[in-house]
C-alpha cells in the first residue's frame, strides 16, 4: 500500500460489485421489424469477462505507473500533490498502488463524496508539462490531486429507484433522453445534470458502469438504421471532446 496517505483519504468504506465493460450492441436477426428489441446481455460483447482481457486492463494500469519518485517528491512538495486513478468501476486508487482492486481502492463514503464534488477538467494547458496525463484536478484543503480515468472520472455504479449513483452516495435523476453513446470505445454514457457534483463549464458526461449498462439494455430498442432508444429517447453519440483523453485505450482484436 502507497507509503503517502493523504489528509482527505484517511478512512475507508466502498460498495461496488465487480462488472464487465459495457461494449458493442448487435441487431437482431429479424429484419422485419423497424424496431428490434434488445432483450438480454448477451447481445452485447462485455470486455472484461476473460482473463484475458482483465490481465490487458492490468497491464495497462501498471504501464501509466510512473517511477516512485516522481510520487514521493510530489507529495513532500508545495503544495503536496498526488496522483490518482479512477476504473471502470468508479473505484478511487492512488496510481502508484498495484494492483488496483477493491481491497486497494479508496473506501471511505466521505471522502469519495468530497473528492468526486470537487472535480473538474483541466485544459490541455493548464497543467505543467510534467502532468499532462493527467485530464482532471480536485483540490482539497491546499493538495492538488490529479486524476487520470481509465475513462471518465465520474462512474454511474449503481441505479436504483430512478436515480444513478456515484462516487460514495452522490445522486442523480436517470433521465434516458441524455443518453450517449461512444462507438471507440463501445460504451455507455449519461451526462451529468445534477446540481451536485463535478464542476462544470461545458457539458460533462459520466460512464455508465457494465452492469448498469446492462439493466439499461433490457429496455432498449434498435431501429434500422442502427440507431439505440430508451424509453422513446434516440441514445445520442458522445461528443468528441468528451472522449477520455490518455485513457485506457481500446483492446485489439485479434
Amino acid at each position: 500500500m502507497h507509503r503517502w496517505i493523504t489528509p482527505c483519504a484517511s478512512s475507508q468504506i466502498l460498495r461496488l460489485s465487480s462488472a464487465s465493460r459495457f461494449h458493442r450492441f448487435f441487431t437482431s436477426s429479424d429484419e422485419s421489424s423497424r424496431i428490434l428489441r434488445i432483450s438480454s446481455a448477451s447481445r452485447f460483447r462485455r470486455f472484461t469477462s476473460s482473463d484475458e482481457s482483465s490481465a490487458y486492463i492490468e497491464r495497462w494500469q501498471v504501464s501509466t505507473t510512473k517511477p516512485q519518485a516522481f510520487y514521493d517528491e510530489h507529495a513532500a512538495g508545495a503544495p503536496p500533490t498526488y496522483f490518482y486513478h479512477v476504473d471502470l468501476q468508479g473505484r478511487l486508487f492512488l496510481e502508484d498502488v498495484n494492483p488496483k482492486n477493491i481491497v486497494t481502492s479508496l473506501k471511505s463514503t466521505k471522502f469519495l463524496n468530497f473528492f468526486f464534488r470537487r472535480l473538474k477538467r483541466l485544459r490541455q494547458t493548464a497543467s505543467p508539462p510534467e502532468f499532462g496525463d493527467y485530464s482532471f484536478l480536485s483540490p482539497c484543503q491546499g493538495e492538488r490531486n490529479y486524476i487520470r480515468p481509465a475513462d471518465q472520472p465520474v462512474v454511474f455504479h449503481t441505479l436504483e429507484g430512478g436515480e444513478l449513483v456515484w462516487g460514495g452516495t452522490l445522486t442523480q435523476d436517470f433521465e434516458p433522453s441524455k443518453l450517449a453513446y461512444s462507438n471507440r470505445t463501445g460504451r455507455l454514457y449519461h451526462a451529468l445534470t445534477g446540481e451536485v457534483g463535478m464542476q462544470r463549464t461545458g457539458e460533462e458526461w459520466g460512464l455508465v458502469k457494465s452492469s448498469v449498462a446492462g439493466v439499461i439494455a433490457r429496455g432498449m430498442e434498435v431501429d434500422e438504421d442502427g440507431n439505440m432508444w430508451v424509453e422513446g429517447s434516440r441514445v445520442k453519440t458522445l461528443p468528441l471532446d468528451r472522449e477520455a483523453r490518455n485513457g485506457l485505450p481500446t483492446q485489439p482484436t485479434t
